[in-house]
């Protein structure tokens, strides 16, 4: 079974437009081939939930070096 996947997309620019249809195609191939997704549109009140969650998979936030281990 592939794993579950969540899509991040929308953000506080004026691109956030093109990042929520971008994030549903993404979120539709990936449906297509069988993995269970999530689509959480980003805006400041979820950036601010997942600030120092750990979550797996993560190449690179700004923030994360502030994080504790």
């Amino acid at each position: 079974m592939l794993q579950p996947v969540v899509v991040l997309a929308g953000g506080l620019s004026h691109q956030r437009d093109i990042s929520l249809k971008s994030g549903r195609t993404v979120a539709q191939a990936l449906r297509r081939v069988g993995h269970e997704v999530v689509e959480a549109d980003i805006d400041s009140s979820l950036i601010e939930t997942l600030r120092c969650r750990r979550v797996s998979h993560v190449a690179r936030w700004p923030w994360r070096e502030r994080c504790p281990a």
